[in-house]
C-alpha cells in the first residue's frame, strides 16, 4: 500500500516543495519534455506498480544510447523515473539510458543534447568535480549546448550534500 514503509505520497512530496499551488492551477509539466538520464536498468514492474498506484499515466519513451545499460534491474533509476512522473504528470517522458562505462554517460548526455526534444533534463548521477577518475571538462561543452538550445538541466546534489565527496581527493566540502 502506499506510504507502508513510512515515505512520503506524491502528494505530500508536492507540498513539500510547494508544488500543490500549482497542481490547484492546473500546472503539472503540460507540453514539456523530461529527459532522464540513466546509467542503470529501471524496473519496469516496480516502476508499473508504482504508476498505478497513484493513478498515473504519464507518456514515456525509452532511448537506449550505445546499447543501453547491462546488469539486474536498479532502484536508482526506477525511483528517478516515479519522482518525474509523480512531480509533472503531466510531462511527457523520455528515459535515456546508457551503459555506465567509460564512454556511456558522455555519450548519453551528448543524445540528449543532439536530439534536443526534452525542455528539462533530470539526472541523479554525478561524481564529485575534484574526483580524478570524472572529467568535467567533457561535459561542459554538452551543458553549454544544451543551455543554448534552451534545455535546463537540473541535478541531485548527491546523497550527503556538500559532504558527497568526503574522501575522494580530501574531506573538504564540495559539489556532486
Amino acid at each position: 500500500t502506499p506510504n507502508a514503509n513510512g515515505g512520503y505520497t506524491p502528494f505530500q512530496f508536492a507540498q513539500l516543495y510547494g508544488l500543490t499551488s500549482e497542481w490547484t492551477n492546473n500546472v503539472t509539466g503540460s507540453g514539456q519534455t523530461i529527459a532522464v538520464y540513466e546509467l542503470s536498468t529501471y524496473d519496469p514492474g516496480d516502476l508499473a506498480t508504482y504508476l498505478n498506484c497513484y493513478g498515473l499515466n504519464p507518456t514515456m519513451t525509452p532511448v537506449s544510447v550505445d546499447g543501453g545499460p547491462t546488469g539486474n534491474y536498479d532502484d536508482e533509476p526506477t525511483l528517478d523515473i516515479e519522482e518525474v512522473a509523480a512531480m509533472a504528470p503531466g510531462a511527457t517522458i523520455d528515459i535515456y539510458q546508457g551503459p555506465n562505462n567509460s564512454t556511456g554517460p558522455i555519450d548519453t548526455y551528448q543524445q540528449i543534447a543532439d536530439d534536443n526534444t526534452a525542455t528539462i533534463v533530470s539526472t541523479s548521477w554525478g561524481t564529485c568535480e575534484s574526483d580524478p577518475s570524472g572529467d568535467p571538462s567533457a561535459e561542459q561543452p554538452i551543458f553549454e549546448q544544451m543551455a543554448a538550445q534552451g534545455q535546463t538541466v537540473v541535478s541531485a546534489a548527491g546523497d550527503l550534500g556538500s559532504s558527497d565527496c568526503h574522501g575522494i581527493t580530501n574531506n573538504n566540502l564540495a559539489v556532486d
